[in-house]
């Protein structure tokens, strides 16, 4: 792992929960600044700078950690598991990932995001054992997430809104899961 997160993943698992998450100027600000910076991570990958993508998205991570904003921090998690398979390192990716599931009080449809990006990563690499548990954990918080509304920073296309975007995102992963 790069030495910038060494040490960080500890403190996913200590999120504040609600009752200390209150709406201050700074962590408003602090929760704006991850979710700005998490785009532009995000474009950056879009355009090939990898390394930097990866250096921007952890200051999202970073930003969202300060304002104990779970939705944020969760979502800047994935972001940076996202652009980190591009470098290759399988288990920092799913050390990503985990801290991505890992946090508490994060919205339900982030969590079933995460949930499903981590069947396609596990199906990706050959892992269909364990991709198929993941996909069944991933199905049921996406159930459980029906019908509530994302958060508000979240992209989330109309056919994610759906447990059949799950089997579609695993078509073209491996179609042999999906029964027909």
């Amino acid at each position: 792992m790069d030495q910038f997160f060494t040490g960080r993943f500890g403190a996913v698992d200590s999120t504040a929960g609600p009752a200390s998450r209150q709406p201050t100027n700074e962590c408003s600000a602090l929760t704006l600044a991850s979710e700005i910076t998490q785009y532009r991570g995000w474009l950056e990958h879009a355009i090939g700078a990898a390394a930097t993508a990866r250096r921007t998205l952890g200051a999202a991570v970073s930003f969202a950690e300060e304002a104990r904003d779970p939705d944020r921090l969760a979502h800047s998690l994935g972001f940076l598991g996202y652009v980190t398979v591009s470098a290759g390192n399988y288990g920092e990716v799913l050390a990503l990932s985990d801290a991505a599931l890992s946090v508490r009080d994060a919205h339900p449809v982030v969590n079933a995001y995460g949930r499903m990006r981590r069947a396609e990563l596990l199906a990706a690499h050959g892992a269909k054992r364990e991709a198929q548990h993941s996909l069944i954990l991933a199905d049921s918080a996406s159930e459980a997430a029906d019908g509530i509304e994302p958060p508000p920073s979240m992209y989330m296309p109309a056919e994610h809104r759906g447990t059949e975007w799950l089997a579609s995102a695993l078509r073209r992963v491996d179609p042999d899961m999906v029964d027909a």
